[in-house]
């Protein structure tokens, strides 16, 4: 581990990592009495917590969206039996109320997750945007509105992405950090043109899933679909072992 990473780490363990706890609105009340259905609610959540968020840039950082926040709201929020880490989606009641008809296995966040990254990856949020535009229209001319709100969710959440990403490159440009602005103006929103803007992609969707606390998110087989970026960088020789272990190494870092 070079000086650089050693520097960051440190920073990491002594607790200089970007920390940020949005007040604790009991959204829960909040969204009843907008009479919000759990996918309303989930999706206006996601995108609060994106508008809430303040870019924070480590000195010497590359691989930048670096995080370990606590976004925990009160315990009065919810029941005894049900730790909803992020602020809740539903009032101390509701809870009481699912409970006594359901089995939840989980604390009320989903945990233990693993997603395709490998799919909005290699497409980016336009083109991904893009194909649930059309899927939303096929689906509302069918009558499906339930599969057309769906849609309609996914695109809010694409778009909050995709703000954050902008204000991380203009935070990036303030701070002088020329590798992940110039990074930001082509991922997320495109497939990544690099090693580097793979490994900052993947950070911006884990990103999005810690944001409303889902934990213990699995990269699965990372191996195989960074290796496409890692063979090209290699092979054009704009990158080196020594460089992709070195960023391999800060993004596991957090």
């Amino acid at each position: 581990m070079n000086e650089r990473l050693e520097k960051l780490r440190l920073a990491i363990l002594s607790g200089g990592q970007h920390l940020r706890k949005p007040d604790e609105d009991d959204w829960g009340r909040e969204f009843r009495a907008q009479g919000l259905t759990p996918l309303q609610r989930a999706t206006e959540r996601i995108v609060r917590l994106h508008a809430a968020e303040e870019p924070v840039i480590f000195p010497g950082e590359r691989l930048v969206y670096t995080r370990a926040a606590d976004y925990g709201c009160s315990s009065a929020a919810r029941p005894p039996d049900v730790r909803e880490h992020s602020c809740p989606l539903f009032t101390t009641e509701e809870w009481r109320d699912i409970l006594d008809a359901h089995f939840s296995h989980f604390d009320g966040d989903a945990n233990g997750l693993c997603p395709r990254f490998d799919c909005l990856l290699d497409a980016g949020t336009a083109a991904a945007a893009d194909e649930v535009r059309w899927k939303r229209a096929a689906f509302s001319e069918l009558g499906e509105e339930g599969p057309a709100a769906l849609m309609d969710s996914m695109l809010r959440v694409i778009s909050a992405i995709e703000d954050l990403a902008v204000r991380y490159r203009e935070a990036a440009q303030a701070s002088g950090n020329p590798e992940a602005a110039s990074a930001l103006m082509n991922v997320p929103f495109n497939r990544p043109s690099s090693f580097f803007e793979a490994l900052l992609f993947l950070r911006i969707l884990d990103f999005t899933l810690c944001l409303c606390s889902n934990r213990r998110v699995s990269p699965e087989r990372i191996d195989q679909y960074l290796y496409p970026y890692f063979e090209n960088d290699i092979n054009s020789g704009v990158l080196s072992e020594e460089d992709a272990l070195e960023l391999v190494t800060e993004f596991f870092l957090p």
